[in-house]
């Protein structure tokens, strides 16, 4: 995934290519973007105008649009208020993103070696399903009070046997700084999207679900909550 304090905007062939050069931080402004790792981006404020007019602007570029095709990542521009000059570009200022997870609850799971973040407005369910009298499946899943247990918006299921993938194209992903696969099912006629992460590490499999994904916000938090996975002790 790309650092936010040092990358800036890759514009479509269309925006000028000074789009992001500047002098000083003032120069510098916050703006939407349709990056698939970025819904934001800095660009000089001289050209704020143009840039929110036209939409061709607020594209990637066709090579970056390219590479968004065979990989996957959270939204690492999430939360970021404001912009700085570094090395005479624009970029995104990190450090003006603030905790999304503060005052979230965190579950430890010791067999396994890991803990994850979620919502403390959230509820969670831990199971144990005896898959076969040798084989037993670990289930951790997040939902909302609203929101049946089988439509969770995360979930982790731990050497779990998986849904068949068929010939689904899978993205290159990271978890805790570990490669993984990940991939998407869609469901236009019933209005959601099922997500599915593959996670090899240990000798397990680790499936990160997210079940019915009917919104771009339900989507983001499936992604912050992702974002908090750590194993113990890494």
């Amino acid at each position: 995934m790309q650092n936010l304090s040092t990358t800036s905007v890759e514009p479509s062939s269309s925006a000028p290519q000074d789009l992001a050069l500047c002098t000083v931080d003032d120069e510098c402004i916050v703006v939407p973007y349709g990056d698939c790792c970025a819904s934001k981006t800095a660009i000089n404020k001289k050209y704020e105008e143009e840039y929110l007019r036209d939409p061709e602007w607020q594209r990637p570029s066709e090579e970056r649009l390219k590479l968004c095709t065979v990989i996957e990542c959270s939204d690492e521009a999430q939360g970021v208020t404001s912009a700085r000059c570094v090395q005479n570009v624009c970029v995104l200022d990190k450090n003006s993103q603030g905790d999304l997870t503060a005052g979230w609850q965190t579950y430890r799971n010791e067999e396994f070696g890991f803990e994850v973040k979620y919502p403390s407005t959230h509820m969670t369910e831990i199971e144990t399903v005896q898959e076969t009298p040798e084989i037993s499946c670990f289930s951790f899943n997040v939902f909302s009070k609203e929101q049946p247990k089988e439509s969770s918006i995360f979930g982790i299921y731990i050497d779990c046997g998986g849904r068949g993938l068929g010939n689904q194209e899978a993205k290159e992903y990271v978890v805790n700084g570990k490669k993984a696969k990940s991939y998407s099912f869609e469901y236009p006629a019933l209005g959601y999207e099922y997500i599915l992460i593959v996670l090899f590490e240990d000798n397990n499999t680790y499936n990160f679900t997210g079940n019915k994904i009917r919104t771009p916000e339900q989507r983001m938090l499936f992604d912050q909550i992702l974002s908090t996975f750590r194993f113990v002790g890494e």
